[in-house]
């Protein structure tokens, strides 16, 4: 899609536009900022790598609900999204981290990050709905990005069912519409909480990164009524 959203917070433009291969460098600088080293024994200078290599893991080029948010034409926040049906995959993810992970130590922290965010892919595609959307990847480090994302994303999810389910019967069922996601004990998801997500799930994540398991959350958000603005919102720290 080629539209462009406009709004304003804290006497800034912010511009949402359709996210490109060649944001996901600034994507994953932007991921960097926002987690950081928050998982203990990550090697250190596989850090800048690892993030850019998650904006990669959740980047579906083919869906329609990649986003990109921009101020004074920098990158300040993303959303990434597909339906819960699209065949892909993350191999070309895993084909441009190989050549950069030059230590041994650096291959063995990354097959169990791997590891653990394939698990957790796994259970979010088991929970999911028929022609449910999954929410992705979701990260911003400028206050009201989050919120015009989110809104944006609202509106094209809409405008895809309208195209793909049109209907002249002014009162025929309306489709379901709901979106899910998974996140973990690291994040802040307080913000969906506020936003209209609902928790319905979670559990314990056994992995190979850190002796106690991290604690992982499903929430999906039901798209029933009609447009209402999110309130606005934190930096937001987030993914899957």
């Amino acid at each position: 899609m080629s539209e462009v959203a406009r709004s304003r917070a804290a006497d800034a433009e912010i511009v949402v536009r359709s996210a490109v291969e060649a944001d996901l460098e600034a994507v994953g600088a932007v991921a960097e900022a926002i987690f950081g080293d928050e998982i203990a024994g990550t090697p250190p200078s596989l850090l800048p790598t690892l993030y850019r290599y998650l904006a990669r893991y959740y980047w579906f080029p083919k869906s329609p609900f990649n986003l990109a948010a921009l101020v004074d034409g920098r990158l300040c926040g993303a959303l990434f999204a597909a339906p819960a049906n699209l065949a892909e995959n993350a191999d070309d993810a895993d084909a441009w981290i190989a050549p950069r992970l030059t230590t041994s130590e650096e291959r063995a922290f990354f097959a169990k990050y791997r590891a653990y965010l394939d698990a957790n892919r796994r259970a979010e595609l088991a929970a999911a709905r028929p022609n449910e959307t999954l929410l992705l990847f979701f990260v911003s480090v400028r206050p009201g990005c989050g919120r015009a994302l989110s809104r944006e994303f609202e509106r094209r999810l809409r405008a895809n069912v309208a195209e793909s389910s049109p209907t002249t019967n002014a009162n025929a069922a309306p489709v379901p519409l709901s979106t899910l996601l998974w996140t973990d004990d690291t994040c802040d998801f307080d913000w969906y909480e506020r936003n209209g997500f609902v928790e319905v799930a979670r559990f314990p994540q056994q992995t190979e990164l850190r002796p106690e398991p991290f604690s992982t959350f499903l929430f999906r958000k039901e798209y029933r009524s009609a447009h209402r603005e999110a309130p606005p919102d934190p930096c937001l720290r987030s993914s899957g």
